[in-house]
């Protein structure tokens, strides 16, 4: 596993999330547009049955425009039948062709479940220009950062490395969101930013499981418009207009996620809203009661129910298939910096997934995405969260059991329970 490059990023690598929130709008939709038809993305296979309308279902202009099941089907149209990897390369397109060929080999590495969700998917399209990556509901398909896949420095610099748009949304608030995935108290994958110009060649181990934690992500929102009973849809009904109560309807209506507070600053932390005078004042001991005591996995799940459920999934299969616990907390904001050493723990839990509240919403949404796999004995048997300590850095916390809330200052543990005990581990 190579180690990480720079840790000086925390904001930067929290926006290694998606832009699928509620973007099938269609101004999003057109600027994803533009950008491939500057790339003009390719079938990566050409002999594909699919190859002459690959290109146009995803080029659409407009949701009118979206193709319907006779011209480009679901993988699993109509019938819930499962595609192996050879199938699936067949819908893909590629802007360059190193793309496809590491992407089918990371495909042939995952597990049996990934060919179940993609049986939702009409197509996936892999271009230097897709920046962030996301779910198209207009088209069915997912679009994929190659970021997550080059090998070599010379495929690096043939793709988009600009910063994420959303990088400065939130810089008024006064907490910060760090999150990470952890194996055997270090990071499971490298985050490595754009802003490093010089980096090593990696191997398929090297980018396996953060294109898989991305994959399951993507593949959430793609079954949460069209899980398995509903494959078998109107022939000629175009894929923008498919209707019919969704996964996270479901998740939302029978386990909503309660603070409004924590909508509104979700909104401003990555949908760019404007904050007003109120959120701004809130100390990250004021926002870390309101995560803790709600259901949200992840700061980015109150942006929609759809992202809700889709990180929800993402923590799920990451812990489930490769023993990635997710780990998040709240921090103070640094004056200067922004790197693991400058952010001081005020809240925050490794394997949120396992809290009493969360396991009813995971069972949930499990039995309709995969209603093929049993999930109960693996549920039964997760491991507690784990708190991490208060007063300690974000870096200092990858080993929280090693850590000693006793040894922490004085003074801060006792500001800490008098003030604000919620925020406390418990």
């Amino acid at each position: 596993m190579l180690r990480i490059v720079s840790s000086a990023l925390i904001l930067g690598a929290s926006l290694l999330l998606t832009a699928c929130f509620e973007h099938s709008t269609r101004a999003f939709e057109l600027s994803y547009t533009r950008m491939l038809e500057s790339s003009r993305p390719l079938p990566y296979r050409e002999d594909s049955p699919y190859a002459h309308v690959l290109g146009p279902c995803m080029m659409i202009r407009d949701a009118a425009e979206s193709c319907t099941p006779s011209r480009l089907p679901p993988l699993g149209y109509p019938d819930g039948q499962v595609p192996d990897v050879d199938t699936v390369m067949q819908r893909v397109l590629v802007s360059h062709d190193w793309m496809g060929a590491h992407f089918e080999a990371f495909l042939e590495s995952m597990p049996e479940d990934m060919l179940h969700l993609l049986r939702s998917v009409t197509a996936i399209t892999i271009s230097a220009d897709v920046r962030p990556a996301y779910y198209s509901a207009w088209r069915g398909a997912i679009f994929i950062d190659p970021n997550y896949l080059w090998l070599t420095h010379e495929q690096r610099q043939q793709i988009d490395l600009s910063p994420d748009y959303r990088s400065d949304f939130g810089a008024d608030l006064q907490f910060v969101f760090p999150w990470r995935y952890v194996r055997d108290n270090d990071y499971a994958f490298d985050f490595i930013p754009v802003s490093v110009e010089e980096v090593n060649p990696r191997e398929l181990d090297d980018i396996r499981l953060s294109l898989a934690r991305l994959m399951y992500h993507e593949l959430a929102h793609a079954v949460d418009y069209l899980r398995p009973g509903r494959l078998s849809i109107p022939p000629d009904l175009p894929i923008a207009y498919w209707t019919a109560p969704t996964v996270s309807d479901h998740l939302s209506s029978l386990y909503p996620l309660l603070s409004q507070t924590m909508h509104r600053l979700a909104g401003v932390r990555y949908l760019g809203w404007d904050s007003n005078a109120e959120e701004r004042a809130l100390l990250p001991e004021d926002v870390a009661p309101l995560f803790a005591d709600d259901r949200a996995t992840h700061f980015y799940s109150y942006t929609t129910q759809r992202e809700d459920q889709a990180m929800l999934f993402e923590a799920i299969m990451s812990l489930y298939h490769f023993d990635m616990p997710m780990d998040v907390a709240i921090t103070a904001r640094p004056e200067s910096g922004m790197s693991n050493d400058d952010l001081v723990v005020v809240w925050g839990q490794r394997n949120r997934l396992a809290e009493t509240s969360i396991r009813p919403r995971a069972e949930s949404i499990l039995a309709v995405m995969l209603p093929e796999f049993d999930f109960s004995e693996w549920l039964d048997d997760l491991p507690p969260p784990v708190s991490l300590v208060p007063g300690a850095t974000w870096h200092e916390n990858l080993a929280p059991d090693t850590l000693a809330p006793d040894a922490l200052p004085r003074d801060y543990r006792d500001h800490l329970l008098h003030h604000h005990p919620q925020a406390h581990p418990h």
